[in-house]
């Protein structure tokens, strides 16, 4: 498919570096930062590959109280610069989230917009 210019997202996101810690299998986590949130997921930056259309466990910290969900690996674009301290840049989308959670996702991000 062919990207003609329009936005696809169903949600505004906003760049907001909020920790995040990625569940990616038993006794395996990826702790990071997103690069950009909205209440439909996030974008990070990682040094570690992931399938797409994997499933992955969530914690979200917006807040001092995470935001736990699960999510699915829609997109994953490799980063070819040697420089570049994470080489993947990821875009996960949220899979099984609360309405509450994705609300306050959805209303953290209007905030900063």
């Amino acid at each position: 498919m062919d990207y003609n210019g329009k936005e696809k997202r169903h949600f505004v996101r906003a760049e907001y570096p909020c920790n995040i810690y990625i569940l990616t299998a038993p006794l395996h986590t990826i702790k990071c930062k997103t690069d950009n949130i909205g209440a439909g997921g996030v974008k990070v930056m990682i040094d570690e590959k992931l399938k797409i259309s994997s499933m992955v466990g969530l914690e979200l910290y917006l807040s001092d109280k995470p935001i736990a969900c699960k999510g699915r690996v829609v997109w994953v674009i490799e980063n070819k610069d040697s420089s570049v301290k994470n080489k993947f840049d990821t875009g996960i989308e949220f899979y099984q989230i609360s309405e509450d959670n994705r609300k306050a996702v959805d209303v953290f991000v209007q905030s900063l917009t």
